[in-house]
């Protein structure tokens, strides 16, 4: 039994990303402290070091993935609570960091990086494609509210689009008009709609629109994601809470019937949200900027929602919750740098604030102070703290 063991509920769960980390730090110098491996002896800056070469050791020692060794530090941080010590240092900003680097390098090793990949939209070629079909048929319209919704949600395909194959198979994922609410402002207090049941004369009252995306294509389960947006009355732009309650009253909505899908005036037929037509306003869209249009699809939207996210610095934590991603090596794989982020880099990269001459000078001083004879007690692998 390890000494100061986790909860005997998660025990099991955690057990052996403990031992791992108890056998990691009996290779490194000065082993680990008596009370079992918990570097209460160190500051926080060496705390951070020692975790990192924990991940680098995972890595390229055991061969580990990322996601496995990403997990493991939920593990090795649980130990840490379970024992009432200060896990402030799993938080910190290097250890993110080096999670980051570690999935990135992944990524790009994995023989899976294959060259079909669709190229994401921007904002500015979604506006142009809203701009050319909003007030088209309508089934260009409902493509450029799909291409909106899939852009401001990050929506996989099948969740906005209707595919008979999946509905045969009892998988599907599309949104269903029950799926997607309104909350409005009333004299009786604020009141939830669904959007077959939602007015033109309501639109000055909307505060909220919420979407109940009932599965997904990784969520095994089919306990659904909630996600929402306010109604942000800007000037100019696009405000997402608009499309969705503008299309909910142009579709003449029912029960049960799609959210991207449109029922005939005075009947009870519908017409879905094809591939095609979205696919087709893509590629065209595509064209018009210059680019191939075999490099674009119904995908590009997705891939352009998240890229645009990691240009305005949002956490990798928050881009995989709005994305329905699971691991941080497939959300990484949809984001690609922009120009603002290189700019950041390269300030970084000059600036002398970061790393100076002191800091090499400490790092040497500390790398000489191991006595020799010391380093020779400890017969395991040694490991390199950087």
């Amino acid at each position: 039994m390890l000494r100061g063991a986790v909860q005997l509920r998660s025990n099991d769960k955690y057990d052996g990303d403990w031992r791992r980390w108890v056998r990691f730090r009996e290779q490194c110098p000065g082993g680990h402290d008596e009370s079992g491996s918990y570097l209460d002896q160190y500051t926080l800056v060496d705390k951070v070091r020692i975790v990192g070469a924990y991940m680098l050791h995972a890595y390229t020692e055991l061969n580990l993935s990322a996601n496995t060794i990403i997990g493991s530090l939920s593990g090795i941080k649980h130990q840490f609570r379970s024992t009432y010590r200060d896990c402030a240092l799993f938080g910190h900003e290097s250890i993110k960091g080096s999670k980051t680097a570690l999935a990135l390098d992944e990524r790009m090793q994995a023989e899976t990086c294959v060259q079909t990949k669709k190229l994401p939209m921007s904002i500015d070629m979604v506006v142009e494609l809203v701009e050319r079909l909003s007030s088209g048929t309508i089934n260009q319209h409902m493509a450029s509210v799909a291409v909106q919704l899939a852009f401001f949600y990050l929506l996989r395909q099948s969740e906005y689009i209707y595919n008979p194959e999946s509905v045969k198979k009892k998988c599907d994922h599309a949104l269903r008009a029950e799926d997607v609410t309104f909350e409005v402002r009333t004299d009786r207090g604020l009141i939830w709609y669904e959007s077959w049941e939602v007015k033109a004369y309501m639109w000055e009252h909307v505060t909220l629109v919420k979407y109940n995306l009932r599965s997904a294509k990784n969520d095994a389960d089919r306990t659904g994601n909630v996600f929402w947006s306010r109604n942000q009355r800007e000037v100019g732009g696009i405000n997402i809470v608009k499309v969705a309650f503008d299309w909910a009253v142009r579709a003449r909505l029912s029960r049960g019937c799609y959210f991207m899908s449109c029922r005939y005036a005075n009947t009870q037929r519908y017409i879905v949200l094809r591939y095609d037509d979205v696919s087709k306003a893509i590629k065209q869209c595509a064209e018009r900027f210059g680019f191939t249009a075999a490099e674009f699809g119904t995908h590009s939207p997705r891939i352009g929602g998240a890229c645009s996210l990691r240009a305005g610095d949002m956490s990798n934590e928050t881009i995989m919750s709005m994305g329905r991603w699971k691991s941080i090596s497939a959300a990484l794989g949809y984001q690609g740098a922009s120009f603002r982020e290189y700019d950041a880099v390269q300030s970084i990269l000059k600036s002398s604030t970061q790393f100076n001459v002191n800091d090499i000078k400490l790092i040497h001083r500390k790398l000489t102070s191991l006595s020799k004879p010391r380093q020779a007690e400890y017969s395991g692998r040694s490991v390199r703290f950087v």
